[in-house]
């Protein structure tokens, strides 16, 4: 169903399968998690889709069980595209070993990243330009040096979310914040992405 809704789209689409795999949240056993993501991808090339990218998407923080990540590997002839989740990550100047560990293997294997899952968790304030100039900037310039190819931004509000109450996230919505909101989509306006 999903093979036949995807063609009758007529329009590119990045199908993340078992997002966030290597995270503890998730608990995907690499064996299981490459079996199913690689009968999702057979069943829809031989169902004749064309038009979907298949996507590798890491949590990015230490994963599950201490494993690396080439464990949830499906291997160079499933993955079109590699990707990783950065939330607090971009609040310092470093993403962090795992993160860099995600970037080093898509390198690696010579697949184009995204930044799947983003957004600046201490919040943007509505009066000051702090997300932009420290996470922001952060999130810009890292899509530079490691030649990210494509960004997904999560516009929320996470204070109405089980974050808030368990890790005190805010509210992240661009709206809340006309330079930051302005700077946003002048970047991201570009060729690049």
């Amino acid at each position: 169903a999903f093979s036949s809704w995807a063609k009758a789209a007529a329009r590119p689409i990045y199908l993340r399968i078992g997002y966030e795999f290597d995270g503890p949240h998730n608990e995907l056993e690499p064996g299981e998690y490459i079996a199913a993501y690689r009968r999702i991808v057979d069943i829809m090339r031989a169902e004749g889709v064309e038009n979907v990218a298949f996507v590798w998407h890491s949590f990015a923080a230490p994963p599950a069980g201490g494993r690396p990540i080439s464990a949830w590997y499906p291997s160079d002839d499933y993955v079109d595209w590699v990707a990783v989740s950065l939330f607090g990550h971009l609040h310092g100047l470093d993403p962090g070993p795992d993160a860099n560990a995600v970037f080093e293997f898509a390198r690696t294997h010579k697949r184009p990243v995204m930044i799947a899952e983003a957004s600046p968790i201490q919040g943007i304030s509505e009066n000051n330009v702090g997300s932009w100039n420290t996470w922001f900037v952060n999130f810009f310039s890292l899509a530079y040096e490691k030649n990210i190819k494509a960004v997904s931004f999560i516009d929320t509000d996470w204070s109405d979310t089980e974050a808030d109450a368990a890790l005190g996230w805010r509210d992240a919505r661009l709206q809340n914040n006309e330079m930051v909101s302005g700077a946003f989509f002048m970047e991201t306006a570009k060729d690049r992405y």
